[in-house]
């Protein structure tokens, strides 16, 4: 996509995470939430725009100035070096390869903040995002509706970003 920016996200961008999310259809919102959420709270979304870069970050798609979509992690505790990422692509966006561009963003993002593994929960309805996953070397293992993975992160080496064994993943985008 030719307009399109990517960036870290910051408190500032507060009203485009709203309206992100807001323009989500149910069924999205539901997949991202795990669990119907017709209107995201002010709570939540102040919750989402506080990122530090430290202990929780997120990278944004912007197509002619408008979030479209959202990739992010979360230390699991303060100075744990384990995160959970989640993701989110506005309708209109999907399947069209921003997911693939937000995984691969924020992997390296936590990979650079030290994060050492990445966790990930995925409805079991979400077959889109758990084929994105499974895509990039990201297996899911299935319990009670959801799927779980916990996926390490290989260190950055003085030729690159990853060990040529991790850059495979990154390179069949």
């Amino acid at each position: 996509m030719k307009t399109m920016k990517t960036r870290l996200l910051t408190c500032f961008d507060r009203d485009g995470i709203r309206s992100l999310y807001e323009g989500l259809s149910e069924r999205s919102r539901a997949l991202r939430f795990g669990a119907a959420m017709p209107r995201l709270s002010e709570r939540t979304v102040r919750e989402l725009a506080d990122l530090d870069g430290r202990v929780r970050a997120a990278v944004g798609v912007f197509v002619r100035g408008s979030l479209v979509a959202e990739g992010r992690w979360a230390r699991l505790h303060r100075d744990s070096t384990t995160a959970e990422g989640a993701f989110t692509v506005a309708d209109a966006y999907q399947r069209r390869g921003l997911g693939r561009h937000l995984v691969d963003a924020v992997v390296e993002h936590a990979r650079t903040a030290g994060i050492e593994t990445m966790q990930f929960t995925v409805s079991g309805e979400n077959r889109g995002m758990a084929a994105l996953l499974a895509r990039r070397g990201i297996r899911l293992r299935y319990s009670g509706g959801s799927g779980e993975a916990s996926y390490p992160l290989a260190a950055p080496t003085p030729d690159g970003p990853m060990p040529p064994e991790r850059a495979a993943w990154k390179k069949s985008a």
